[in-house]
């Protein structure tokens, strides 16, 4: 009888757990659990394990990573809520086990790398057109909003891996032009091409402004590597140029925000043309176009008119997730109308589907495009410095969070608040300052340096940041195409996310981190 090679064997479970985390990591919170625990037995069937642990300490740069986990270990001595802390610990597992498993493990080869890339990359493109799927309402799911069709994870986590896969297609394109088919090379790029496609869909922010750095810093690093000095004169434009055409898309986006049609305000009638009584309120600020949203106003018209226009109710959400009767308001200001019955009886059928579909601006006729999500973004926020509600409101809330998390920096400057008190730390400071956040919408910091501060202090920032940046100065990894793409999307990602605080988030970075940083070193920076 053939004698089973425990080595052999242990090396295929790990393989199949870096294969398996690398198709699912999109889809399955439940499959990339499963992933670990067979990529943890393969390790340990593999054998040699006093050697493995002397090797890891050893490995001052896996050592160093892992210091983040350390970090939240450290944090229990002065915690309070330690059912909070361990539920934490752990999300947070994988900062220890991913680095201790594949710097020890099998060595994963450029081959067994990119296989495992284009395994993301192929997971990813069938989560995308699943996600399509779903919008298109050819599935169970049903959705009320674009960026919800990411039915198993975060839109901004799925937009940030649409993202990195790009770039990593791309990648592959510049290093393979000249040895793979042509019809490969034009099958890569039509992906690409979705992929942007649907980053834009899928309104990723996020996603699309790390992916446009990220692209446009080693564009930008290409061109000046070339030496030559009509590539470096249209170097100088792109670097002058782009900012510019960004900085005027935004104050042209902005100005009909800003605008105020003081004309209104003056001679103010009272009474609608039924007779009914004008919610002329001239304190708040919210404006669309200029137009005051909240002068000539009547709620009861409104209500009665709409529903003799449309089959969704007035007082529920329409097709986008967005409250009816707070769309029609905002739309029917955009177009100078008075918010009674007489502006919504003249309203054209297509203005009707509009507001159904959560326009909420003349100007923006598609709810779903990727210039009026920047529109609504300018509009929030602007509404949120004039006093307005930022409940529900992403990017303004996250002003709020920002806000309650330097609060809380100073009151525990250097250790913070530990591991386990962060969430009952951020909810006295909302009380505190009497925030306009109801408790639905009183989360942490969504900004992962912020969160490290509020519950390590300003030592475990500088302990976190090491950890982020040691691997720069070892092993070459400043030339290596991969980590500094990788590290780029991270670093840009933690400035509006809690990356490491979800299984998915945490998953994702120190998987990649780590297989980046151990594996056999061939790709770099042209």
């Amino acid at each position: 009888m053939k004698e089973i090679s425990w080595e052999k064997t242990g090396d295929i479970l790990f393989y199949s757990g870096l294969i398996l985390l690398s198709a699912f990591l999109p889809e399955s919170k439940f499959v990339i659990s499963v992933a670990q625990f067979v990529i943890a037995a393969g390790w340990l069937i593999s054998g040699n394990i006093l050697a493995k642990f002397k090797s890891f300490s050893q490995n001052k740069l896996a050592l160093v990573i892992t210091s983040i986990f350390l970090l939240h270990v450290v944090g229990l001595i002065y915690t309070d809520d330690y059912n909070y802390a361990f539920k934490d610990l752990r999300v947070k597992l994988p900062l220890l086990i991913f680095p201790l498993l594949i710097a020890t493990g099998p060595t994963i080869s450029k081959k067994s790398f990119e296989k495992l890339i284009f395994l993301f990359c192929g997971s990813v493109l069938f989560a995308t057109i699943y996600c399509t799927a779903v919008w298109k309402g050819w599935t169970y799911h049903r959705v009320y909003d674009i960026r919800d069709v990411s039915v198993y994870i975060s839109h901004i986590r799925f937009g940030l891996m649409i993202a990195f896969s790009t770039l990593l297609l791309g990648n592959f394109i510049r290093q393979y032009f000249n040895t793979v088919p042509l019809f490969v090379t034009i099958a890569l790029i039509l992906v690409i091409v979705w992929f942007l496609t649907f980053l834009i869909i899928l309104e990723a922010i996020t996603g699309l402004i790390i992916l446009a750095i990220t692209a446009f810093l080693l564009l930008c690093y290409s061109i000046w590597k070339q030496k030559n000095t009509f590539l470096r004169i249209g170097l100088g434009i792109l670097l002058i140029g782009v900012p510019a055409y960004f900085v005027y898309f935004i104050q042209e986006t902005y100005r009909p925000i800003k605008e105020f049609n003081k004309s209104e305000t003056m001679n103010i009638e009272t009474l609608t043309s039924r007779g009914n009584v004008y919610e002329n309120d001239t304190v708040k600020k919210e404006r669309e176009n200029g137009h005051l949203i909240y002068l000539y106003l009547n709620w009861f018209e409104l209500k009665d008119a709409w529903q003799k226009r449309s089959n969704i109710a007035f007082d529920s959400v329409g097709k986008s997730g967005k409250i009816i009767r707070y769309t029609l308001v905002r739309f029917l200001s955009s177009k100078g109308s008075r918010k009674d019955a007489d502006a919504v009886m003249a309203m054209p059928i297509e203005d009707i589907h509009a507001v159904e579909r959560g326009v909420t601006n003349i100007n923006y006729p598609k709810a779903n495009s990727l210039k009026t999500r920047i529109y609504e973004i300018l509009w929030e926020y602007d509404n949120y410095i004039n006093g307005g509600n930022p409940n529900g409101h992403s990017v303004v809330q996250r002003l709020e969070y920002w806000k309650a998390s330097l609060a809380l920096i100073k009151l525990h400057p250097f250790v913070g608040v530990g591991t386990g008190d962060i969430n009952n730390a951020f909810e006295t400071e909302y009380i505190r300052e009497h925030s306009r956040l109801d408790k639905a919408h009183r989360l942490k910091a969504h900004n992962q340096f912020l969160s490290i501060t509020v519950t390590f202090g300003v030592i475990g920032l500088l302990i976190f940041l090491f950890a982020l940046i040691y691997p720069v100065f070892v092993q070459n990894n400043a030339r290596d195409f991969y980590f500094i793409v990788f590290l780029l999307f991270i670093l840009m990602s933690m400035c509006s996310e809690d990356t490491i605080e979800t299984q998915i988030g945490v998953t994702f970075f120190i998987f990649f981190f780590s297989i980046i940083l151990f594996r056999e070193k061939t790709a770099q920076i042209a």
